[in-house]
Parts: C-alpha cells; structure tokens; sequence
C-alpha cells in the first residue's frame, strides 16, 4: 500500500479504537456506577464524578488509539518487508 493509503487506514482504525474504547468504558460505568455516565453540562452532577469519567475515558481512548497506531504500524512495516521480497 503507498502512504497515503496507510494515514487513511491509520485514521480509520484510531477513530474505531477510540469509539469502541469510549463505549466500553460508558457501558462499564453503567455497570459499576450503576448510572448513566455523568455530563459535564449538567450542573446537578458533581465535579468528582465528571472529573473521574473524563479522566476514565482520557485514559481508555489514549490506550485504545496507541495500541491502534502500533498495529499499523506493525501491519506497514510488514507489508514493506514483503514488498522488499
């Protein structure tokens, strides 16, 4: 695949990694929490709980988006490999 090719996959799977990665982390606050997740517009919310989900999100998506990029990566290093051979 040429470069161009690659950023445009790159994108794609950082956008479906944090996507999937915020989802998992609603659905496992609905699950601890036993709430829907707080937002941060909501002044009945308090600022520990909104702070704790931003911060829980942050974390998820920057997990989710690295390991993404590695595995590009990875899959363009071994497609120059190949292409080589």
């Amino acid at each position: 695949m040429d470069q161009m090719m690659w950023r445009v996959v790159g994108m794609g799977a950082t956008f479906a990694a944090a996507a999937l990665a915020k989802k998992a982390v609603d659905i496992t606050w609905v699950a601890i929490a036993g709430e829907e997740p707080p937002s941060a517009d909501d002044p009945e919310v308090s600022l520990k709980k909104v702070v704790a989900f931003t911060a829980a999100t942050a974390a998820a998506v920057a997990v989710a988006q690295l390991i993404a990029n590695r595995g590009i990566a990875r899959a363009r290093a071994g497609s120059s490999v190949e292409a080589a051979d």
